[in-house]
């Protein structure tokens, strides 16, 4: 008896460590094909927990987000939630490589969600073929990084002459 409750016990301990082993990043070109759902998300507030559970390996934020595009997918879906290990700021946009089941998107990788910023309008991309979608995409993603690195760089300056020589 002691035998079999110690193996039970094993088998869920392997199950919860293994449930969710960190994936490796396959490139975006594989990426965008094996994702069912790419979107593009505004984020809202974080949802708030509806339970005292405590999930071990799940995702690390839990947003409510309006569906702003969809790139690939089921469309109609304007209003859902995402579960996801990377942190949003409402109102700047993100691109979405997700499954998506009964209205809540799944992206548990952090490189799953790529931020956008805020200057994302839908005309940019409306009417191009996913390929051109996702290169417009990127190219605004790192527009929007190289500008943030560039003033953290000023700051990073304006800081040191702050330091003794």
């Amino acid at each position: 008896m002691k035998a079999k409750i110690t193996i039970v016990i094993l088998l869920l301990t392997i199950i919860s460590v293994t449930a969710r082993l960190p994936r490796v990043f396959p490139g975006w070109g594989r990426l965008q094909a094996e994702s069912p759902e790419i979107i593009i998300a505004d984020p809202e507030a974080p949802t708030p927990p509806t339970t005292t559970m405590f999930f071990i390996n799940g995702p690390s934020f839990d947003f409510s987000i309006t569906v702003l595009s969809v790139l690939k997918g089921t469309n109609g879906v304007r209003h859902a939630r995402l579960l996801a290990d990377h942190e949003l700021r409402p109102r700047d946009a993100y691109l979405v490589f997700a499954t998506c089941h009964d209205g809540i998107y799944i992206a548990n990788e952090n490189f799953s969600v790529v931020p956008l910023g805020r200057t994302y309008q839908e005309e940019m991309i409306a009417g191009k073929p996913l390929d051109e979608q996702i290169h417009i995409l990127f190219k605004l993603a790192v527009d929007n990084l190289n500008k943030e690195i560039a003033n953290k760089m000023a700051e990073k300056e304006r800081l040191e002459t702050g330091l003794p020589k």
